[in-house]
């Protein structure tokens, strides 16, 4: 791909092989936060 560095957020449980089969790994230590703001998604807790 010519790139030192390329990420992707994936769907759990569906696209990992896929990803994997491209060379890619979880990379452990990191997490994503982001801010959903949409009224019609069901508000659901994050985390521990």
């Amino acid at each position: 791909m010519g790139a030192i560095f390329i990420d992707s957020y994936i769907v759990e449980n569906c696209e990992e092989e896929f990803f994997e089969s491209l060379g890619f790994g979880l990379c452990e230590g990191h997490l994503v936060y982001h801010v959903d703001k949409r009224p019609y998604v069901r508000k659901t807790q994050v985390g521990p």
